[in-house]
């Protein structure tokens, strides 16, 4: 797997979940060099995920304090999602890990479902947060080609974890819900 690296271009303006999101790529990525290249890495991993874990729900407390803070329209679904992530596929892949005893594969799909949760997570959802205030969506800052190394990424991952085959269903989202008739 490529070395993990956070992009800029993914900030939403907002200091400190900017700098949270940042950690969070760099922990993952460390974890996944971690998987990579060691032999005995379950104890070290083991610390790892668990430093995750709390530095993930310490982010989603202060993501939910700037959200009410600047009266967030979308904060109580936004909120939902953190609370279904935390409390249901957070909790579905642990048991996984601590059933495989930690196993390199099961590692290995944890990480690959939880950067793709948080990368999908910050291009969609958290975007959102700062393009209420703007009349440009967030989106059309990222050019066809990164849309493109993106898709791509997200569809090699879900195949790899769940080897399903993924497909764009709409190429020229704008970050707007809506309704489908």
């Amino acid at each position: 797997m490529d070395k993990v690296v956070w992009n800029e271009r993914l900030n939403i303006g907002v200091e400190v979940v900017d700098k949270a999101h940042a950690k969070l790529f760099q922990v993952v990525g460390n974890l996944i060099e971690l998987v990579e290249n060691e032999e005995n890495y379950q104890k070290a991993c083991k610390r790892g995920l668990a430093f995750l874990e709390d530095y993930t729900m310490k982010h989603f407390l202060e993501e939910e304090a700037y959200m009410r803070s600047v009266n967030y329209r979308g904060y109580d679904r936004h909120k939902e999602i953190h609370d279904t992530f935390r409390d249901q596929t957070l909790v579905s892949l642990k048991k996984s890990l601590e059933l495989s005893d930690y196993s390199q594969i099961a590692t290995e799909r944890f990480l690959g479902v939880l950067l793709g949760w948080l990368t999908g997570h910050i291009m969609t959802e958290d975007q959102e947060i700062t393009a209420e205030k703007s009349s440009v969506s967030a989106y059309s800052s990222f050019s066809q080609t990164e849309t493109a190394a993106a898709v791509e990424a997200v569809g090699q991952a879900v195949k790899n974890v769940f080897g399903l085959k993924a497909e764009l269903i709409d190429d020229h989202y704008d970050g707007v819900r809506r309704e489908v008739a």
